[in-house]
Order: C-alpha cells, then sequence, then structure tokens
C-alpha cells in the first residue's frame, strides 16, 4: 500500500479551496477506495487547527462559529487520515540539522511508516531530512498512479503493522498514563 503524508498547507488548501484542491479532493477519494493510505504527523494538528482558525478570523467568522467549524473540520480530518506520532528522541537529536524543523518533524514521524510513502506538500524547499521524498498533490496523484512492482506478499506484515500502530501506541500510552507496575 502507497502512503500519503499530508503537510499542514495541504490540509489547509483542501479546507479553504486554495491551490490543488481538485487534485487533493482526488487523492482523498482514492484512499476512500483503498488505493492509498492518507496520514497527518501528530506534530502538525496544533499549526493546522491554529492556522485554519486564523483563515477563517480573517474571513471575518466569529468565535463562537469557528469553534464550531474548526471541531467539525478536525471531526472530518480525523475521519479519513491516520495522525503518525514519534518518538521524542529524535527530534532532539535533528533540531539542529534541519532547515526546517517542523517539515523535519513530520519528515521523521514518516520513517515509522512501512512501504512507498511520499509527503504530498507544496513546498517546493520541503524539508525531508533526506529521508523520503516530497511531491506536489499533482506529482502525488501521478505517483499514486504509477503501478507497483506486482508482487502481492502472501502476508503483509508492513500493512499490517502500519494499521496496528497507532492502536498499540494508544494502549501504550494508555498503560503508562498511570505510572503503575505492570506485571508480566
Amino acid at each position: 500500500m502507497k502512503h500519503l503524508i499530508l503537510d499542514v498547507n495541504s490540509v489547509l488548501d483542501l479546507w479553504f479551496a486554495r491551490a490543488h484542491v481538485d487534485v487533493l479532493e482526488t487523492l482523498f477519494d482514492r484512499a476512500e477506495q483503498g488505493e492509498a493510505r492518507l496520514w497527518v504527523a501528530a506534530s502538525s494538528l496544533s499549526a493546522i487547527e491554529y492556522l485554519a482558525n486564523r483563515c477563517l478570523a480573517d474571513k471575518g467568522m466569529e468565535a463562537t462559529r469557528r469553534k464550531e467549524t474548526l471541531c467539525r473540520l478536525m471531526d472530518h480530518l480525523f475521519e479519513h487520515v491516520s495522525i503518525l506520532s514519534h518518538v521524542g528522541a529524535d527530534y532532539r537529536s535533528e533540531y539542529g540539522h534541519s532547515r526546517d524543523f517542523e517539515d523535519a518533524q513530520i519528515a521523521l514521524a514518516a520513517m515509522a511508516i512501512h512501504g512507498e510513502k511520499v509527503i504530498v506538500t507544496s513546498d517546493c524547499s520541503f524539508d525531508t531530512l533526506g529521508l523520503l521524498s516530497a511531491k506536489t498533490p499533482e506529482e502525488a496523484l501521478c505517483w499514486l498512479n504509477e503501478s507497483d512492482d506486482g508482487c502481492t506478499d502472501f502476508i503483509d506484515l508492513k500493512t499490517q503493522q502500519d494499521v496496528l500502530r497507532p492502536k498499540i501506541e494508544a494502549q501504550v500510552a494508555n498503560v503508562l498514563k498511570h505510572g503503575r507496575y505492570i506485571m508480566g
């Protein structure tokens, strides 16, 4: 399975009908049909919400209505994408080595996904740390249309692990949250 990791601007472009909106809608449709999986880095969520709030405020929307609209937008996002988290130790080590730390966090989080993956962005200078490629929405759609090698694993453990990852992370966080000793 191919994975599309959306940067902050890709989400905002979709929500506010800015650049690439038709192609982004197509990517969402293709993911809905099971042709790809969409991801957003957890580190991007606060920036997405903050910038969306500013866009709505710039359009003159009052605060209560903005909050309701943001909740609907975020709920819609959570229904269609998986949230990609990453361990903090890598962020510390990459801070001084990246041109754009926000981009670097997305790239680091993306490395947890198995299989073919690209970051979808309209930023031609997106800092992938050299770990993977970044593509415009149009390039990502072309990439999605490219056929794979035709081989299908009998048991696709990588895909299974990617599906299980968010659930496992949530369960581990739940266990660690209470701070008690775990037997076994």
